[in-house]
């Protein structure tokens, strides 16, 4: 099929669309055809439905830890304990949010094996970058 890709009377190229064929039966309307599975697309066993309860239980337990991470903050006063506390319950709050949300849950292992070194390698990156900044600069004033 042919598509004009510009509008009429400038000039242009044309746009050539390529379709992908379904299952017959399922363009004839058939029940039980689903279309040909293809690399977009997951088959229904694949697919993992999540209750509104458990999205609700993961937004309160965000909130929750919101909460806490803000009195750390606040009233802790050994303040070296407290960073690192909140970059714990920052953490766990996004695999949270990576794990429901996102939706990450469902998917393969491979993902993970692939992006949790590389961000962890960002991470390490910038926290040496700060602390060898604050080592040389002389101390904080």
């Amino acid at each position: 099929m042919k598509l004009p890709g510009h509008r009429p009377g400038l000039p242009g190229k044309v746009i050539s669309l390529c379709i992908v064929p379904l299952d017959p039966a399922y363009k004839a309307g058939l029940p039980g055809h689903v279309p040909a599975k293809g690399v977009w697309m997951k088959t229904e066993e694949e697919l993992h439905v999540t209750a509104y309860r458990t999205y609700i239980f993961v937004w309160v337990g965000l909130v929750i830890l919101t909460g806490l991470t803000y009195t750390v903050a606040v009233g802790l006063q050994a303040e070296g304990w407290a960073v690192l506390i909140a970059l714990v319950i920052a953490g766990t709050k996004s695999g949270l949010v990576l794990n429901y949300f996102m939706h990450l849950k469902s998917e393969r292992l491979t993902i993970f094996r692939v992006i949790i070194p590389l961000v962890m390698a960002v991470l390490l990156v910038f926290i040496l970058l700060t602390f060898s900044d604050l080592a040389f600069r002389g101390g904080v004033k």
